[in-house]
């Protein structure tokens, strides 16, 4: 079974939970900066060695990679969206675990 560490959120007074979810949210944005990062620098290599894929049909191999970089551009988005969400909402109401979520 997964560990439920949302489950220790939740069970944290509404100011600590507050930090401990702004912090979690903080690192996951910083990971998601980095890998962002990490495959720009890695198409734009492709990009100007002008590297082609193997098979039957060349093509261009930044073009496939392209959709790596939209796809890690949105989760960093929408980890900053959370972020700015969480921040926003009283502190009260925040949970890390969904309601009725039971994990059945």
């Amino acid at each position: 079974d997964m560990v439920r560490v949302g489950g220790l959120v939740d069970a944290a007074p509404a100011a600590l939970r507050r930090v401990l979810l702004l912090a979690n949210l903080a690192l996951a944005a910083l990971a998601t900066g980095y890998l962002l990062w990490a495959v720009a620098r890695y198409l734009a290599s492709g990009w100007r060695s002008e590297e082609t894929t193997q098979g039957m049909i060349e093509v261009a191999v930044w073009i496939p990679q392209l959709s790596m970089l939209l796809g890690v551009a949105l989760l960093l988005l929408a980890v900053v969206d959370e972020g700015v969400t969480t921040w926003r909402a009283p502190a009260a109401s925040l949970r890390a675990e969904k309601a009725g979520s039971g994990g059945h």
